[in-house]
């Protein structure tokens, strides 16, 4: 059985954009790359962002560290905020014989790198920030087209189970990740932000190998002009209120959920005095803890879903388990509550990793424009990484510096405002 069937009279296989893919049921096989395409990806793109970078900017800034990750990261993400519906769009226009989706995730791979070597290689802040907004922009060229093929690739009805398992992708890519960098942080630095990216390559590479692409006929290639490319940044949230809610409550419970990752490292060193020698492994280990949770969580929860039917209800508890991991990092300081806090947190990223797809896939827009609409959740995704360091450092220096308190009280209101806009949504049950 192939991997995709489509629903087209066309038997060249080439779709006009009114002919989206429309799969009869996706093979298991397929969908096993396809996960480990984007575990792969995810190694390449969250470790540093998450741990490495702060790793790097400490050796070289000690004194000027928060500082200088918030620019580098905060820059960044604008970056990805722009390349990812920007080269979705441009997956969804392309024609060429390879297919939409395959060779933009190539031109990804090999920019990813590129931008990587030049962060592995940085002696200042300027190169890392150079090297990280090189490699955001090409990481974005690969993740857009490769999240495209979910509504691609995926029946509506298998979503929930493969949804889950896409959650999964990021806490279980942040483990290894992680891991990684904790081994090759002191003995050999340059290699703990490069070797995630040679996992990402043979991950993608076996996918596009098995990939059966969409085909765009030239034909059929809409025009497009600086409206037209305006518009990729854009949707109407008028005429789609149920893509419109679903983005922002993404929006909303992703910036909370990030206002804990983006200092975790920081956290420790800081605000719990944990030892520069000491802080590598713990990393490690507050990492394996949250994320192996969520991860657990989000493949439970998108099975879940999908038998059910109930995938607003999972991104609310997401917002409420939230709250309660802050609440706790707010009224302990010490190792025992914070990774009591941590727990709780990685529950409710767990059931918001299970939906953060699923949900707006299921109130797309239009499935002739799924890169470019897929490309808008993912700003929903990676903007909070961009966001976060912009405020964070301003809530962190009052009462005297390492205000981590004031910083979750913010990650609190956020999930708050996140529950009602995830109710707002009526497409879904």
């Amino acid at each position: 059985m192939s991997d995709r069937v489509v629903s087209s009279p066309e038997k060249s296989g080439e779709l006009p954009p009114s002919a989206p893919a429309a799969p009869a049921r996706a093979s298991g096989s397929f969908i096993a790359l396809y996960i480990l395409a984007l575990f792969g990806s995810y190694v390449a793109i969250i470790t540093p962002s998450v741990v490495s970078l702060a790793l790097k900017i400490q050796q070289i800034d000690p004194a000027g560290k928060v500082g200088s990750l918030s620019l580098v990261l905060s820059v960044g993400a604008l970056c990805a905020v722009i390349a990812n519906p920007l080269f979705g769009k441009l997956s969804d226009r392309t024609t060429s014989r390879f297919g939409m989706r395959r060779p933009w995730m190539i031109v990804g791979l090999i920019g990813g790198a590129a931008g990587l070597a030049l962060v592995a290689y940085a002696t200042n802040t300027g190169t890392v920030l150079i090297g990280w907004c090189v490699a955001q922009i090409f990481f974005n060229a690969l993740l857009a087209p490769l999240v495209a093929v979910l509504p691609d690739q995926i029946p509506a009805r298998q979503r929930g189970v493969v949804g889950g398992l896409m959650g999964i992708c990021y806490p279980v890519g942040l483990i290894l990740g992680t891991w990684i960098a904790q081994r090759l942080a002191t003995t050999a630095p340059r290699a703990m932000i490069l070797a995630p990216m040679a996992i990402a390559a043979a991950t993608v590479l076996l996918l596009c190998a098995k990939l059966k692409d969409r085909r765009l006929d030239r034909a059929h290639q809409e025009p497009w002009n600086a409206v037209q490319f305006l518009r990729t940044f854009w949707f109407n949230p008028r005429k789609s209120p149920d893509f419109g809610w679903a983005i922002l409550s993404i929006l909303l419970i992703s910036t909370a959920i990030m206002t804990f990752v983006t200092y975790e490292v920081y956290y420790l060193s800081d605000y719990l005095h944990i030892s520069e020698s000491r802080l590598p492994g713990l990393t490690f280990v507050l990492t394996l803890v949250i994320n192996g949770t969520s991860a657990l969580t989000a493949l439970v929860s998108g099975w879940l879903a999908d038998r059910f039917h109930r995938r607003k209800f999972y991104m609310v508890f997401a917002g409420i388990l939230a709250i309660a991991g802050f609440l706790i990092l707010i009224t302990t300081r010490s190792m025992v509550g914070m990774f009591t806090g941590a727990i709780v947190l990685g529950f409710g990223t767990g059931f918001f990793y299970s939906g953060h797809y699923t949900l707006p896939s299921s109130v797309l827009p239009s499935e002739q424009d799924a890169a470019k609409d897929m490309g808008v959740v993912n700003i929903a995704v990676t903007l909070p990484s961009s966001l976060v360091p912009i405020y964070a450092p301003t809530l962190l220096g009052t009462g005297g510096g390492d205000n981590y308190p004031a910083l979750f009280v913010s990650g609190i209101v956020l999930a708050l405002l996140g529950i009602p806009a995830v109710k707002r949504i009526r497409g879904v049950n």
